[in-house]
């Protein structure tokens, strides 16, 4: 008999976070996922709980009611990381421009270290990376109203700190932030997969590091393009199967 575990990701926990899908409208997806908590079957790295405390959204919430599955990093884990990044192609896991310790490596590790089998049971474990092949970071979505995830982009991309309780609307497709006599305008080329950032005094600012992209719902979200290989590479050559989280929850066949 095999038993599944899954390691998820920050991606995959990202993709799923409450505010694209709601606890009191997804209710069946949740409890799932509850489910497997509960029995033990989905585990994490404590680095990815500390990518998910900056967001300080309803993801995270969701993390600390369930702390317990994210674990710290053991020697054995340690020591698989160290082999890891020995890989010349593999070192592109870890984004350079990033501070401190990064989670993909470590969720490797998590599916290569050797789970402790009861002697009660007869059972294989299998250990399944969950993670959305997506190496660009989500920054926030086009077509929602999802002010905080443009609060924190603008914040942190252009300092604009009197962002934080600025009005933001939707105008002609456009996106603008105003307060006082300060405003931003977002503009977004879709042709061109590319965000044009317009700054109210006249500066235009076109980054080609950002990209456009529709989501699972068909919504448009904005994230910044990454030079970091994808963790399914780095699965495949260590033989670790790698799936979605919807492609978790079709597996679990609820």
């Amino acid at each position: 008999m095999t038993r599944n575990i899954y390691v998820i990701d920050t991606s995959s926990l990202l993709e799923i976070k409450p505010e694209k899908y709601p606890f009191d409208i997804f209710v069946g997806m949740w409890k799932d996922l509850e489910k497997l908590v509960k029995n033990g079957r989905i585990i994490s790295s404590k680095l990815v709980f500390e990518e998910l405390e900056k967001m300080d959204d309803g993801m995270y919430k969701w993390a600390k009611e369930n702390e317990n599955i994210f674990t710290e990093n053991t020697p054995e884990r340690n020591k698989l990381v160290s082999e890891i990044l020995k890989y010349d192609n593999f070192s592109a896991l870890i984004d350079p421009d990033a501070k401190g310790e990064q989670a993909d490596p470590f969720i490797i590790a998590m599916a290569l270290e050797k789970e402790q089998r009861h002697l009660s049971f007869n059972e294989e474990i299998k250990k399944i990376v969950v993670t959305e092949e997506r190496s660009d970071k989500y920054l926030f979505t086009w077509d929602d109203n999802d002010n905080d995830g443009i609060r924190k982009f603008l914040k942190n991309k252009l300092k604009q700190e009197w962002v934080k309780d600025a009005e933001i609307r939707k105008t002609n497709g456009n996106i603008i932030i105003t307060k006082n006599e300060n405003k931003i305008t977002l503009k977004l080329h879709n042709e061109e997969n590319k965000a044009n950032l317009e700054i109210y005094d006249g500066k235009n600012y076109n980054y080609d590091e950002y990209i456009s992209k529709k989501n699972v719902n068909g919504k448009i979200g904005i994230y910044k393009k990454s030079n970091k290989i994808k963790i399914s590479f780095v699965c495949q050559h260590f033989k670790i199967e790698c799936i979605n989280i919807f492609g978790l929850f079709r597996k679990e066949k609820w």
